[in-house]
């Protein structure tokens, strides 16, 4: 088996172009997070849009039927209040 030359030369090539690929991997895996970072928010900001509105509408259900005296706030011979 004949003995392999040490090419340092084709080594510091392999080297630098293996550096590049990891470098555009990183910045790829970083602009992946960065939008779902972006979605992470919108999400949370859609959810806090929602929980308002539901008690707004919770809230406004109970004053319907408060002003209706249809409200009843016994559930399985339990008694609660409202909140």
């Amino acid at each position: 088996m004949p003995h392999l030359l040490h090419i340092p030369a084709a080594e510091d090539k392999i080297k630098e172009i293996t550096l590049q690929t990891l470098i555009k991997e990183v910045q790829t895996l970083k602009a992946t997070c960065d939008a779902l970072q972006n979605v992470v928010e919108e999400l949370k900001c859609r959810c806090d849009t929602y929980e308002t509105l539901s008690e707004r509408n919770r809230q406004e259900i109970l004053k319907i039927h408060g002003n209706r005296g249809t409200i009843d706030t016994n559930y399985n011979g339990e008694d609660f209040e409202l909140a």
